[in-house]
């Protein structure tokens, strides 16, 4: 009975031991990626819109969150309600409906309602980001549900 329980003791022991060091380790590994996502983002370089992107089809993951250039002219405007900024405040948005130099259309986030839409042709410099899939609100008219080109070709 003496020897079992040595033996048991030993046995826990070994186990606590293998225990404490995996966890050693992993908290190794998550310092080392904590140190990885700490690296300054470095921004890529400015692109055509054209050159990233394509009427008539999605967006690809390498143009997702690009910095895009491109010039047209706004032909139509909505608001778009319930829109949650980077500072998580929901907003209604005032989107612009841009007629692209080239061929093609794309919704661009303005500001807030109040400002009001440059006339004339334009030229846009923004970050490009991917279709919203949840509707934000009702659909109502001169409002879009969520940021989605699909909802625009159908108005």
């Amino acid at each position: 009975m003496n020897r079992t329980k040595v033996l048991l003791t030993a046995i826990l022991t070994l186990a606590l031991m293998a225990i404490f060091i995996a966890l050693g380790f992993w908290q190794l590994d998550r310092a080392r990626s904590l140190k990885e996502l700490q690296k300054p983002y470095q921004e890529k370089p400015i692109v055509a819109l054209a050159d990233i992107a394509s009427t008539k089809s999605n967006l690809s993951d390498l143009a997702v969150n690009r910095i895009v250039t491109f010039t047209g002219r706004y032909v139509a405007e909505f608001d778009a309600p319930n829109q949650i900024d980077k500072n998580e405040k929901s907003e209604t948005w005032l989107v612009g409906l841009m007629e692209v130099d080239g061929g093609g259309a794309i919704l661009v986030v303005r500001t807030y309602r109040e400002a009001e839409m440059p006339k004339g042709t334009v030229t846009i410099t923004g970050r490009l980001l991917p279709r919203q899939f949840d509707d934000r609100s009702e659909k109502k008219e001169g409002e879009l549900s969520r940021l989605d080109p699909s909802i625009v070709s159908s108005l």
